[in-house]
């Protein structure tokens, strides 16, 4: 009996999602009567090249045909693809702002995303997305659509609004990707549209309404023939210069250095990278945030050369981060129909050398393999970490296994420490399902080569979420989650404790002035609880244990959690973010306050402000402090290409009757792409630190500096 109701309600999961799933559209390559002037205006040469498309929206209603209507136009020649996009809307309908590339502004508004698969296997695709005003991201997209906007390709793109629609025309030159190694070949188109006035997203072709944007669904193009890469060489020199003034040592140093990034396209499939002293500057510097936990901060990746590959290494594996004033690096990396691969070598300026690797094979259907890996070569010691990552699906990629199993050697013990991450997940528009597990060793931090991680430490996790849609009225969208986790150290099986979560989130429309409202949070019943306390001295009658950071207490506390999370519609002129926290830290009540206001002046003037506030109060095991981090910004675009920012930022922290300690921060920036991935810099960057304790009458700076950085780079074609 059991066994006949298994295999009914296989049949329908099977049925079901056979269901749901159409026929992928095909359209035929067309090669470009001429070279199109790319001006955002569309002319008539483009229309030989209109691709068939069933635009249907993923959100907010699934399948329903968009409010307003949208044409793709694509063409190509032996060294270019050309793409052009149609979006019909009224112009006073239209919400964009321009922002410096890869600023996320791009997404508080109108904008079209253009997806590019040009090895057809499913795995992985570029994306380009443009606003009206020209406000450009590109990055890549893995297997299930999920955008990652830290690769930057040579692109040329232009806009135009008129009175019943806005364009977009891109020129995407053949060396910027990496794509088949054949004399005719099809590739994989996608093309997203959101238009804001609705908060109405819709896509080219929906083939599977519970992952629309799988790489594996998009409209196959037909017959690219006689592709070629015009330039398999690419240099990108640099040089800067820096004034830097330490005002405590009454002290200055003027510093003239130059770098350099090669490129090569052996085949067009493959890439080997050189770089020589890569720098931040290009870049702001990293936000400041308040951590209370064991753990560092962990900021992202920003150097070019290792963003070539940020399609691959997930996970807590590999920190490029941790590799800092670099020397040399050689990379090179290789793409086929199911095989992509990594190979990364680093000399930084302690005379380390790295090595860094991922190889991944996989059918984007059934099976997924992936083998990370990375190792610190030092005089007196060598470190490494290996990760494995194999995955499968089932139920058209609804249903999910996986399993990792990583190891690195230990600093504390000779021989190896592990983990082990092992779940399963069933994910639909509507229902979530999960069982997830993670084991760390006692000593096991990946750090040195990868992230740091608490280690000593077996997590349980399981849940049930479910969605509910609506594509009018005041409701738009509710979701709930209940989340049951078991917490416990590896070495010391009887000191579990348990947790109970429940979280939710709401979209609503209050009124169409005021756009989507987003309202999420969580609570989690209070329950008795362990904490890790370092401090020998003060619990001295209880048991030691030790992890990667080092010895510690295990002590006990009865405590609970809650947030709520309140999101204006970010496409208008006026909003913000308010998030409100509450916890208990080391026994002693926490409460937290992240809040972030904006003020859209025009097109090219955006204000900004955020406040970050932490109170902890007073226990047995902590002493009660506040931190407060307060950030203006401001950012003027002189053109789509030409930027100006400013970031102000005071980091405030008091430890009652103890200390505090002030840290102002002010940074201007000048940036200016003066030709597709060229550009020119000029960063202001003044740091302070003041430090106050009780005995002391006044003030003391412990840091005043400043510096003054200018920077060219030029991309260079051979």
């Amino acid at each position: 009996m059991k066994g006949a109701i298994m295999k009914v309600i296989l049949a329908l999961l099977v049925l079901a999602t056979v269901a749901v799933r159409a026929q992928i559209l095909e359209t035929a390559a067309v090669q470009a009567p001429a070279k199109p002037l790319i001006d955002g205006v569309i002319e008539d040469l483009w229309l030989e090249g209109r691709v068939q498309t069933q635009f249907r929206q993923t959100s907010p209603s699934i399948n329903a045909h968009p409010t307003v209507l949208t044409e793709v136009y694509l063409m190509y020649d032996s060294h270019t693809l050309y793409v052009a996009v149609k979006a019909h809307q009224q112009q006073q309908t239209v919400r964009a702002n321009q922002g410096r590339r890869d600023d996320a502004i791009i997404f508080q508004g109108d904008y079209l995303s253009i997806a590019i698969d040009p090895l057809r296997n499913g795995n992985a695709a570029y994306f380009f997305s443009v606003n009206p005003v020209n406000t450009l991201m590109d990055g890549l997209l893995d297997l299930l659509g999920n955008g990652d906007p830290k690769w930057d390709g040579t692109v040329t793109t232009a806009t135009t609004i008129t009175d019943s629609l806005w364009s977009v025309e891109l020129e995407l030159p053949l060396n910027t990707l990496i794509f088949q190694n054949a004399e005719v070949q099809d590739w994989g188109v996608q093309v997203l549209r959101h238009y804001a006035q609705n908060r109405e997203t819709s896509i080219a072709q929906l083939v599977d309404h519970h992952q629309p944007l799988r790489v594996t669904n998009f409209i196959v193009v037909r017959g690219f023939s006689n592709l070629k890469k015009q330039h398999t060489f690419t240099a990108a020199p640099f040089v800067f210069t820096s004034s830097e003034t330490n005002f405590l040592q009454h002290a200055s140093a003027l510093r003239f250095r130059g770098g350099l990034d090669l490129k090569f396209s052996p085949s067009p499939a493959s890439l080997l990278l050189v770089t020589l002293y890569p720098d931040y500057a290009q870049v702001e510097s990293d936000r400041e945030l308040i951590n209370i936990s064991d753990l560092p901060t962990s900021y992202p990746e920003k150097r070019p050369f290792f963003l070539e590959s940020s399609d691959l290494y997930p996970g807590l594996a590999v920190n490029t981060r941790n590799i800092q004033d670099i020397v040399a690096g050689l990379k090179y990396r290789s793409v086929s129909e199911m095989m992509k691969y990594d190979a990364t070598a680093v000399l930084d300026g302690e005379h380390h050398l790295w090595f860094l690797g991922d190889w991944r094979w996989t059918d984007n259907e059934a099976f997924h393999v992936e083998l990370i890996g990375g190792t610190k070569q030092q005089p007196s010691r060598s470190d490494y970490n290996v990760t494995t990552n194999v995955r499968t699906w089932f139920f058209d990629k609804q249903l999910t296994a996986y399993t990792w199993f990583g190891t690195i050697n230990s600093r504390h013990r000779a021989g190896s420490e592990y983990e082990s991450v092992n779940s399963v997940r069933w994910i639909s528009r509507t229902l979530t399902i999960g069982l997830w597990n993670h084991i760390k060793s006692e000593f096991y931090n990946p750090n040195i080569v990868g992230h740091n991680t608490l280690s000593n430490e077996t997590i349980v996790s399981g849940w049930v979420g479910y969605s509910w849609y609506s594509g009018e009225g005041f409701w738009r969208n509710i979701f709930v989650e209940v989340r049951g986790e078991r917490y416990g150290l590896y070495s010391e099986t009887r000191t579990e404790y348990h947790v109970l979560r429940a979280s939710g989130r709401m979209i609503f429309q209050p009124h169409a002035g005021l756009g989507t409202w987003e309202v999420a949070g969580f609570y989690e019943l209070p329950t008795r609880r362990f904490f890790r306390f370092r401090d020998a001295t003060t619990t001295s009658g209880t048991p030691m244990h030790s992890d990667a950071i080092g010895r510690f207490h295990l002590i006990p506390k009865r405590s609970g959690a809650a947030a709520v999370q309140v999101k204006s519609d970010h496409s208008l002129p006026i909003g913000g973010t308010v998030t409100y926290k509450e916890t208990h830290l080391r026994a002693a009540r926490s409460q937290s306050i992240e809040s972030e206001a904006y003020i859209k002046l025009t097109q090219h003037f955006i204000l900004g402000y955020s406040l970050d506030v932490i109170k902890v109060g007073a226990s047995t095991y902590q002493q009660q402090f506040q931190q407060q981090i307060h950030r203006a910004r401001f950012a003027y675009n002189v053109t789509d290409r030409i930027n100006v920012r400013a970031v102000f930022q005071l980091n405030t922290k008091e430890a009652a009757g103890e200390y505090s300690v002030t840290r102002p921060t002010t940074q201007l920036a000048l940036s200016w792409e003066y030709d597709p991935g060229s550009f020119f810099y000029v960063v202001y960057t003044r740091n302070d630190m003041i430090e106050k304790l009780p005995q002391q009458l006044q003030a003391v700076p412990l840091v005043f500096s400043q510096a003054i950085l200018v920077k060219l780079s030029k991309v260079l074609l051979f």
